[in-house]
């Protein structure tokens, strides 16, 4: 049967009289006349009452629609996705471009019995309907509307999973092969990648499959794009590129739908050409700061999502390596014309010949695919003949210099951290500082530089400095020309890779501002829709944060911790919820008719520890089963002073919650340490010195694995250290620096209490691995982490002799 694929009234005759009758898209029609006119055909409504008649344009009828299905209307199929995309915390233009990536986002029969624009079968759609509790009816399939709220459901589910089975965050690829094979079977993808994935799920077994709801002998019908013979590899990456496509595919309506103010989609659309290789909950997108140099901004984005290397540390390599625009309006910025006469670097990033030309031989380099659709490349990898000055002039494309440098820094840093030289849990900050290294030295270089065993010649040093400065350098290092040199590229790496230079300031963690906004407030604003009132979100989560539910600082940005935050105040409240923030809750929001309980005493010394972080302004969550995390320095689990000795496990790790009546309860406290080891200090891994954490309280931590070995809370967002330059084991007069160091939360590998060994080089460690297992179960149950996997846990780190 004939439907309807665009929304057309419906004419007593060709260019005749409205009869007042709207043909919907998805209209089941039957066809009455489709030879009289050219433009018109004549059609029937069988499902309305009275199966009316008349005259539509033919361009909005598809007379095929049984064969394949009939397109749904792009802009209402986004705006709905946004709407469900809302009710269960997920992207919604990853929920769109799924639609797309499996039917093209038609509706109707497919091939193999499926339905509907996600391709649900009959099978299916009984088990993710029962995985989202009841009220779903069987003919619910054939609504598309329908499929995407299941869909945006079932998404919710398998990011869960999914993550729970890598044990962090999958990517967007990740969760879309997640989607299609299981969570199962993703993470034994993730451990063998080098098998055929036809063996892999062989391994994996019918029953682990079916549970999770995937039939393996319709994975080649259903997804034709892809060869399950290949290796993991091959398959992830072919998982990849189809859901770039579609996310390409899908960005002009879900633009059109408002949803580039949510946080989540617009992070989405700005990774829409990476590949699928970066963490779609999270990022530090919303601080980066390029300041004349953010016409670059879509370059930076699309490189540090391919490398996984945070903006800013990104940013700061690319500062480094860059020629800077000496004059005129553009004075300042990165110059993508730069070249250099002497070495014949070129480039926004100075790349040279040899190196470029290996980048292009590279089939997963971006100047290798470049290379190619330019007819530069040849299918084998191999410079065109004739063609080499051609690719050698795409150094001076700006965006594709700043994805090269960024591949080929990975590069470097893998092999200086498969080679021993760099440990591969650094924060991203100090991985700028290495990545610059290795492509000022090359790798080999970058390996003897840091072991002191590098040789300069005098002409080196001389083209990296002058003449005069090479030998007024090498006179201060005794004559030794290595040394000098070596003392001079320290210098200078410390000079210019400084990542913090690119990030904005989110604030303190403590609430603050006004709430003239929301006082004003006076309509309705779909939850949909909320996050394009910026200053409106920032005074709900000012509001949320002040009566204690949804941590600060307000960022702005209206994600599913926001809208849990919410939702569980009108709750506690009392207020309905349904699907517009409206007068009402504004009003609720500002004068509370049941706030959380204050915190009341205890009457022991954990009541110190309460009135230390009011007074100092540190923000407690007093949501019932929300969790605080705080580390006391230099205290006992019986709330005692020690000696605080160096290279001892005696700091104090805590976890507390607030109950329903105000009482604080202490969930969890164990032995750790605050502060690095004599090892790292006296072998520090930077060389300004050991981290230690300056006192104060940080929102920087999420879960995910430390050193490849356990899970713990990792550093994602930037926090304050002290550098222990002199080793004397004291902050006192060290300099101090903010940024992404890679100072995780994790466990102490069960070492002696007197000897912390090298458990930790500045990261807040729990002695032991049972009781660091039990600090994680408890932190995983808040409902902030429940509500988003990649929330962000805010730790408060103390004095305990101030505090006790």
């Amino acid at each position: 049967m004939a439907v309807m694929t665009l929304q057309r009234a419906v004419f007593d005759a060709p260019f005749g009289n409205n009869t007042g009758i709207s043909a919907e898209v998805g209209d089941k029609v039957i066809v009455l006349d489709d030879n009289f006119h050219p433009v018109w055909i004549k059609v029937r409504l069988p499902d309305r009452n009275d199966s009316p008649e008349g005259w539509v344009p033919k361009a909005a009828v598809d007379v095929n629609a049984n064969a394949a299905g009939f397109d749904l209307d792009p802009n209402a199929f986004a705006d709905e996705c946004v709407r469900a995309a809302l009710d269960y915390g997920v992207p919604a233009h990853y929920v769109m471009a799924c639609a797309h990536m499996r039917t093209q986002i038609t509706d109707g029969p497919h091939n193999g019995g499926n339905y509907g624009p996600f391709s649900f079968s009959p099978l299916e759609w009984p088990v993710f309907t029962g995985m989202l509790g009841p009220g779903w009816a069987t003919d619910d399939l054939k609504d598309w509307r329908a499929q995407i709220y299941v869909f945006a459901g079932v998404v919710r589910l398998n990011v869960k999973a999914a993550a729970q089975q890598l044990n962090m965050a999958p990517t967007f690829g990740q969760l879309a092969l997640a989607q299609i094979v299981g969570a199962k079977a993703l993470k034994a993808i993730s451990d063998v990648p080098d098998k055929p994935v036809t063996e892999i799920l062989d391994l994996v077994g019918f029953d682990t499959l079916a549970a999770d709801a995937v039939d393996v002998n319709r994975l080649t019908e259903r997804y034709a794009f892809i060869d399950w013979t290949q290796d993991g590899t091959s398959v992830s990456k072919a998982v990849d590129t189809a859901l770039v496509a579609a996310l390409d595919a899908t960005n002009e309506a879900i633009n059109a739908a408002g949803i580039e103010a949510l946080t989540t989609a617009q992070e989405l659309v700005e990774m829409s050409h990476s590949g699928g290789h970066g963490g779609p909950f999270s990022g530090n997108q919303s601080t980066l700061d390029l300041g004349v140099n953010d016409v670059y901004r879509d370059a930076i984005l699309e490189a540090s999502d391919i490398v996984r290397l945070d903006p800013a540390a990104l940013a700061a390599l690319i500062d480094a390596e860059a020629g800077k625009v000496r004059t005129g309006p553009k004075k300042g910025q990165w110059d993508p014309k730069s070249f250099n006469s002497d070495s014949g670097a070129s480039g926004l990033t100075q790349f040279l010949k040899k190196t470029w030309l290996e980048r292009a031989s590279d089939p997963d380099s971006k100047v290798n695919g470049a290379g190619k659709t330019k007819g530069f490349v040849t299918a084998l990898n191999a410079v065109a003949a004739g063609q080499e000055s051609n690719l050698l002039i795409l150094r001076f494309d700006p965006r594709l210099s700043i994805i090269a440098a960024a591949e080929y820094a990975r590069i470097n840093l893998t092999g200086l951290e498969k080679s021993g030289h760099v440990s591969p849990d650094l924060g991203d900050d100090e991985r700028a500082r290495f990545m610059y290294l290795a492509h000022h030295e090359g790798l080999n270089g970058a390996q003897k530089f840091l072991i002191n065993d590098n040789s300069s010649s005098m002409s080196k040093f001389a083209k990296q400095v002058g003449a005069t400065r090479a030998q007024q350098l090498t006179n201060a290092a005794g004559g030794d020309v290595a040394l000098a040199y070596r003392r001079w590229l320290n210098g200078y790496m410390d000079k210019k890779i400084q990542p913090q230079k690119f990030r904005r300031s989110v604030g303190p963690a403590v609430p603050t501002g006004d709430t003239g906004v929301l006082a004003s407030f006076n309509g309705e604003v779909p939850l949909g829709l909320l996050g394009s009132r910026e200053l409106l979100v920032e005074d709900i989560q000012i509001a949320l944060a002040n009566a204690g539910y949804l941590d600060p600082p307000a960022d702005k940005i209206w994600g599913p911790v926001s809208n849990w935050g919410l939702d569980a105040f009108c709750a506690h409240n009392g207020i309905p919820l349904v699907s517009d923030f409206s007068t009402n809750v504004a009003k609720a929001l500002l004068t509370p008719s049941n706030p959380l309980p204050d915190i009341k005493p205890r009457n022991d010394w954990f009541d110190k520890v309460i009135a230390y972080m009011n007074q100092n302004n540190y923000w407690i969550c007093r949501y019932p089963d929300a969790v605080n995390v705080v580390y006391l320095e230099g205290v006992d689990a019986n709330g005692t002073l020690n000696d605080d000795k160096p290279n001892v496990f005696n700091d104090l790790r805590l976890v507390f919650s607030i109950d329903q009546t105000g009482q604080t309860d202490i969930l969890g406290s164990w032995e750790g340490t605050t502060e690095p080891g004599a090892f790292f200090t006296q072998n520090p891994l930077n060389v300004k010195g050991a981290a230690r954490i300056q006192f104060g309280q940080f929102k920087a931590w999420a879960i995910g694995i430390h050193n490849g070995s356990h899970e713990g809370l990792r550093q994602v967002k930037p926090i304050t250290v002290h550098r222990d330059l002199n080793k004397d084991y004291i902050r006192t007069g060290d300099k101090i620096y903010s940024g992404l160091f890679g100072i995780n939360q994790h466990w102490g590998y069960d070492h002696s209490k007197t000897n912390i060994g090298k458990a930790s080089a500045g990261c807040l460690v729990g002695r032991t691995k049972s009781g660091h297992k039990k600090f994680m179960s408890i932190i995983k149950k808040d409902p902030r982490y429940q509500a988003s996997p990649t929330y962000t846990f805010m730790t408060t780190v103390l004095p305990g002799n101030a505090v006790l």
